[in-house]
């Protein structure tokens, strides 16, 4: 069983490292797509309207998921929405169980 804690700066390096892996057209090889990536997740940081949360077990980062909040109009009136924007699992953790914790 792990801990659920919200991705801070602390964290960041080790989360994009994640999804990069876990997604590798976003990562690549190229470092520059790594940084490309972790360019936008640093920004989602500070985005009021954006959430990165991660499972930590022993201190390590093994998956993250990103959550998105918005406005939706539902027949004319604006109710408060949320979504799923990502998840990702550290490769040496698959088949883990981690998405489920």
């Amino acid at each position: 069983m792990g801990e659920v804690k919200r991705i801070d700066e602390k964290s960041l390096d080790d989360a994009v490292a994640i999804v990069c892996r876990a997604y590798p057209r976003f990562g690549g090889l190229a470092e520059s797509d790594r940084e490309r990536v972790r360019r936008t997740m640093q920004q989602e940081l500070s985005d009021p309207r954006v959430s990165q949360w991660g499972l930590f077990r022993d201190n390590e980062l093994v998956g993250a998921m990103r959550f998105h909040d918005f406005r939706l109009n539902v027949r004319g009136t604006a109710v408060t929405a949320g979504g799923v924007g990502g998840v990702a699992v550290d490769l040496m953790h698959k088949k883990e169980r981690v998405a489920w914790e």
